[in-house]
């Protein structure tokens, strides 16, 4: 039998666009095409109307824009845009969780950064400030 195979998140995104608008069409299949080829790939469009590939890293993402220009839209000049990557972190101990926390996000409301901060222990705070001085 086979074992199931665990698929890694989408984390980097670029958007694409043809160079004419008669070419959406044949792009939009393209994506399809590709979304189907690779179950690690996301296509989709936003809601501003952004035609996006998101992949599971640099080199993935690079590889499925190689095949989206050589196989499933090879008659389509398309530009990309630079790539954003998805940012999350999270650090965690077995200390009991603490309700209050920090939000604050960017004006454009595309950024949220929420943080819960504990005081060091008196050993380490005072094993930092000698290294300080």
């Amino acid at each position: 039998p086979l074992s199931a195979m665990a698929l890694l998140p989408p984390i980097v995104k670029v958007a694409v666009e043809p160079h004419s608008a008669a070419h959406l069409g044949k792009l939009e299949e393209g994506m399809r095409l590709l979304n189907q080829a690779d179950p690690c790939v996301e296509t989709k469009v936003e809601e501003s109307g952004e035609h996006v590939i998101i992949a599971c890293g640099e080199m993935h993402l690079e590889m499925c824009l190689k095949d989206l220009r050589e196989r499933f839209a090879p008659s389509v000049p398309f530009s990309v845009s630079a790539p954003i990557a998805s940012f999350k972190e999270t650090l965690a101990s077995d200390v009991p969780v603490v309700t209050e926390s920090v939000v604050a996000d960017t004006a454009n409301k595309q950024c949220i950064v929420r943080m819960r901060a504990l005081p060091l222990p008196p050993a380490i705070a005072k094993f930092l400030e000698l290294q300080v001085t």
